[in-house]
């Protein structure tokens, strides 16, 4: 059985250390066009995962409520584990429909 490349990005990782600069970099060229409601932009993969392939996140504007909300939800997911290393990393996989 082959392996997912997941979309292109290879294996893909959780780091949360950075996530806020990595953000910032995939979202720099929307930066002033959408905020808040109704829209946000978003990156996919999101800034806390970093990958091995060399292709950039793919941005777009969705909608606010449920951009949010996912947040929260990974957030909740991801509380009770701590990445107390910038160097840790945690794969995670995923289905690209």
């Amino acid at each position: 059985m082959s392996k997912s490349n997941n979309g292109g990005y290879g294996r893909i990782f959780i780091q949360r250390h950075g996530a806020n600069w990595r953000r910032y970099v995939n979202c720099y060229d929307w930066r002033g066009m959408y905020r808040g409601e109704p829209a946000n932009i978003d990156e996919c993969p999101g800034a806390m995962f970093v990958w091995q392939a060399d292709k950039e996140a793919s941005t777009e504007p969705v909608f606010a409520h449920n951009n949010q909300a996912l947040g929260r939800d990974m957030g909740l997911a991801l509380r009770p584990f701590s990445q107390t290393d910038p160097t840790e990393l945690w794969e995670v996989r995923f289905r690209f429909t």
